[in-house]
């Protein structure tokens, strides 16, 4: 190894490998704060996040990293060849195909690594390497523009997609864990979306008024009757139901009965039903509050496996 010029190539190959190692490992924080963004897992405050401005300007970043890890990898790998030529010009083939196999193994090994720690700490491996992500970024931005326009002609939804699928609850708890014992994220930010996952995991049952504590009224009660109960419960719409409690009408607002009330009518409280929704008690909160949006729904009665009433939420 006394060659100047072996010295060099190896010293540039080398270089060109911890390039491509830090572009994949960039992608992989990137592609995951992303996401923990998008999931809701991180402040509304995104000027507070690691490269933020790197995650409004996803999409020409990641296909910089991606020119730049492509790119690095060939390049290293031509070098390496150029070495073994010049050190060993009569190497038989099986030689040179050997030193390449290694020589990918080695860009993988390092690739993995890089990775590996990128997705254990994506917001400091992301705050590391930020600047020279927006360098690159700078230098390829010529050839990413036109990356893009072939990909709006030719995929046009390939951007309107994930980059990968959702982080489960258990790598999203890891993450968080890492970057609060780092430092990276405050005990309040990790604590508010902790709470997240707590009420993705918490059932209907656990937060509902239960049976025994319900205001519920049964169809036969008069509208006179009715006034003074639905007044009393402070409740703007109370359940109804016909000879016990597990068999649900519908629901009475109070706005009705008012209403009815100061036109001077007395309408049976039947006729004043409006639907219910109804939810069983296994079904997670955050697919009730799904449904509740969608539907515009404030109260639902919340059965059990019966088919009885459990209560309201």
């Amino acid at each position: 190894m006394n060659d100047p010029l072996a010295v060099g190539d190896l010293l540039i190959g080398g270089a060109l490998l911890a390039l491509a190692a830090l572009a994949a490992g960039a992608i992989s924080a990137l592609a995951t704060v992303w996401r923990m963004q998008s999931s809701g897992m991180l402040s509304s405050e995104t000027a507070r996040i690691p490269g933020a401005g790197l995650l409004a300007r996803a999409r020409p970043v990641l296909l910089a990293l991606t020119l730049v890890f492509l790119a690095s990898c060939v390049l290293s790998t031509g070098r390496l060849i150029e070495v073994f030529a010049g050190l060993s010009p009569e190497a038989a083939p099986w030689q040179s195909l050997l030193a390449w196999v290694v020589w990918v193994a080695v860009i993988t090994l390092v690739t993995v690594l890089a990775k590996a720690v990128a997705l254990d700490r994506p917001l400091g491996f992301l705050r590391a390497t930020t600047p020279l992500v927006w360098t690159l970024h700078a230098l390829l931005r010529p050839a990413t523009r036109v990356l893009e326009l072939l990909l709006d002609r030719l995929a046009p939804q390939a951007w309107t997609l994930d980059l990968a699928p959702p982080l489960s609850g258990i790598e999203m708890r890891e993450i968080l864990d890492d970057e609060e014992a780092s430092g990276l994220m405050g005990g309040e930010e990790v604590g508010w979306a902790r709470s997240i996952f707590e009420l993705g995991d918490t059932e209907v049952s656990e937060i509902m008024v239960p049976r025994i504590d319900m205001v519920a009224l049964d169809v036969s009660t008069s509208f006179a009757e009715a006034l003074p109960i639905a007044a009393a419960s402070r409740f703007t719409r109370l359940p109804v139901y016909e000879q016990n409690p597990d068999r649900i009408l519908g629901l009475l607002h109070t706005k009705d009965l008012l209403s009815a009330s100061v036109r001077g009518e007395q309408p049976t409280i039947r006729q004043l039903l409006r639907p219910v929704h109804f939810l069983p008690e296994s079904k997670a909160i955050d697919e009730a509050l799904a449904e509740f949006r969608e539907g515009r729904i404030h109260l639902a009665v919340v059965v059990d496996e019966y088919g009885g009433t459990a209560g309201i939420v």
